[in-house]
């Protein structure tokens, strides 16, 4: 079945995905800085997915805060989620 849902439009998918190229790494070496599959990282890169907050904060550890939770949630979000 074909996912008809448009690509998601906050600004970490195409960070992140800019650093995983920059940095040449695989979407298994990042996915497993912060222990999730290279699919995962696959469907976050394309805008198919977004991490958990959890995960976004994996994701800001793991870049060195190059790529930020606020990336992937903006505040208001943010307070929300947590």
């Amino acid at each position: 079945m074909k996912d008809d849902k448009p690509p998601l439009t906050v600004p970490g998918v195409q960070l992140l995905a800019a650093l995983i190229e920059a940095e040449e790494l695989t979407l298994e070496a990042f996915g497993a800085k912060v222990g999730v599959s290279d699919v995962t990282v696959h469907r976050w890169v394309k805008g198919k997915a977004r991490p958990s907050y959890e995960k976004a904060c994996e994701i800001a550890r793991a870049t060195g805060g190059k790529v930020s939770v606020a990336a992937f949630y903006p505040p208001a979000e943010a307070r929300a989620t947590a």
